[in-house]
Protein backbone atom coordinates (compact mmCIF):
# COMPACT_ATOMS: atom_id res chain seq x y z
CA UNK A 1 0.00 0.00 0.00
CA UNK A 2 1.46 3.35 -1.01
CA UNK A 3 0.66 6.38 1.11
CA UNK A 4 0.66 9.72 -0.66
CA UNK A 5 1.19 12.74 1.55
CA UNK A 6 0.17 16.32 1.14
CA UNK A 7 3.31 17.87 2.60
CA UNK A 8 4.71 20.71 0.57
CA UNK A 9 8.25 19.43 1.05
CA UNK A 10 8.88 16.11 -0.71
CA UNK A 11 12.05 15.59 1.34
CA UNK A 12 10.05 15.62 4.58
CA UNK A 13 7.54 13.21 3.08
CA UNK A 14 10.44 10.95 2.09
CA UNK A 15 11.82 11.09 5.64
CA UNK A 16 8.49 9.97 7.05
CA UNK A 17 8.02 7.28 4.42
CA UNK A 18 11.49 5.95 5.24
CA UNK A 19 10.43 5.62 8.89
CA UNK A 20 6.92 4.30 8.16
CA UNK A 21 7.83 0.57 8.25
CA UNK A 22 9.57 0.96 11.62
CA UNK A 23 6.69 2.96 13.06
CA UNK A 24 4.19 0.40 11.74
CA UNK A 25 6.18 -2.46 13.30
CA UNK A 26 6.28 -0.68 16.67
CA UNK A 27 2.57 0.10 16.47
CA UNK A 28 1.73 -3.47 15.46
CA UNK A 29 3.57 -4.82 18.51
CA UNK A 30 1.64 -2.43 20.74
CA UNK A 31 -1.87 -2.94 19.33
CA UNK A 32 -1.54 -6.43 17.83
CA UNK A 33 -3.30 -5.59 14.57
CA UNK A 34 -1.73 -4.71 11.20
CA UNK A 35 -4.73 -2.63 10.10
CA UNK A 36 -4.90 -0.68 13.35
CA UNK A 37 -1.12 -0.14 13.29
CA UNK A 38 -1.35 1.30 9.77
CA UNK A 39 -4.16 3.62 10.90
CA UNK A 40 -2.07 4.82 13.84
CA UNK A 41 0.94 5.52 11.64
CA UNK A 42 -1.19 7.35 9.08
CA UNK A 43 -2.62 9.47 11.91
CA UNK A 44 0.96 10.22 12.97
CA UNK A 45 1.75 11.25 9.41
CA UNK A 46 -1.19 13.67 9.38
CA UNK A 47 -0.23 15.10 12.77
CA UNK A 48 3.39 15.43 11.70
CA UNK A 49 2.30 17.65 8.82
CA UNK A 50 0.87 20.12 11.34
CA UNK A 51 3.98 20.29 13.55
CA UNK A 52 6.35 23.23 13.26
CA UNK A 53 9.46 21.17 12.61
CA UNK A 54 11.70 24.24 12.84
CA UNK A 55 10.98 24.22 16.59
CA UNK A 56 12.16 20.61 16.96
CA UNK A 57 15.71 19.78 17.94
CA UNK A 58 15.50 16.59 15.86
CA UNK A 59 12.92 15.32 13.35
CA UNK A 60 12.45 12.12 15.37
CA UNK A 61 8.88 10.86 15.15
CA UNK A 62 8.80 8.82 18.35
CA UNK A 63 7.18 11.57 20.49
CA UNK A 64 4.33 11.88 18.00
CA UNK A 65 3.80 8.11 18.03
CA UNK A 66 3.83 8.07 21.85
CA UNK A 67 1.10 10.74 22.01
CA UNK A 68 -1.30 8.96 19.68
Amino acid sequence: MQHIGTMSDPIETAIFEQMRPRLTAISRRIVGSEAEAEDIVQDCFLRWQLVDRTALATPALSPILANT
